[in-house]
């Protein structure tokens, strides 16, 4: 029965890491604007990894939790996959946005394993007193805002590596208008419209918000406009 149930749990963690996980060309590593394309994708599968981290709190049997949980540790190392390249780029922003969302999923990746601990602790009934749960609590807590510090600043580090300066030293993006506005359509997809609300947002829509702002501010021209 155990083996039936783990061969259950491979094939669906499979089909829905193949689903998250799309190819991607080899990466221009150089390139702000290759870059922000992947950091796009990159905060799209980071969205599905946090939908299935929910899930683990609604699992209705151990066998959907667990589930739950290896699709969220998928999602997480198919974000950072996207961007891992990168950390080697010469363009400094690109390089600091890379390493730091690589130090977030770190640090979501180690909370997630925090959680899946309390998880077997609480199946296996072991007992734990009230104040090693809240040192746990309070631990994983950490972990988590840490986490998305370090995104924000691959988010605030990815705006500046898409910043370049025309002939009267004002910012440009250095995107074209179509460009810009496909990797806004595809934010908005999947996060909605989003004002700046900074403070008032969960984590990643709060970087979200602020890479849309950036990208849609009227004040910054594209590349290619007059």
């Amino acid at each position: 029965m155990g083996s039936a149930i783990a061969l259950c749990v491979v094939l669906l963690v499979s089909g829905s890491a193949e689903a998250i996980c799309m190819p991607r060309d080899p990466p221009v590593v150089n390139s702000p604007k290759d870059y922000a394309s992947a950091f796009v994708d990159a905060l799209i599968v980071l969205r599905s990894a946090i939908d299935s981290s929910r899930e683990i709190g609604k699992a209705a049997t151990p066998t959907d939790a667990m589930v739950a949980f290896t699709r969220t540790d998928e999602a997480y190392e198919c974000a950072y996959s996207y961007l891992k390249a990168y950390q080697g780029s010469s363009n400094e922003a690109i390089q600091t946005s890379a390493m730091s969302f690589g130090l977030a999923m770190v640090q979501l990746t180690r909370a997630t394993d925090g959680f899946r601990e309390e998880f077997k602790d609480a199946l296996d009934q072991k007992p734990e007193k009230p104040s090693e749960h809240a040192e746990r609590s309070a631990r994983l807590t950490v972990m988590g805002n840490d986490a998305w510090k370090y995104e924000m600043n691959a988010t605030v580090s990815t705006g500046l590596a898409l910043i370049d300066f025309d002939a009267a030293k004002k910012q440009r993006l250095a995107l074209t208008s179509s460009e810009r506005d496909a990797l806004v359509k595809k934010l908005e997809k999947t996060f909605g419209v989003l004002a700046h609300a900074k403070g008032e947002l969960p984590g990643l829509e709060n970087s979200v918000s602020v890479l849309l702002d950036f990208l849609t501010d009227k004040d910054r021209k594209t590349s290619d406009a007059n």
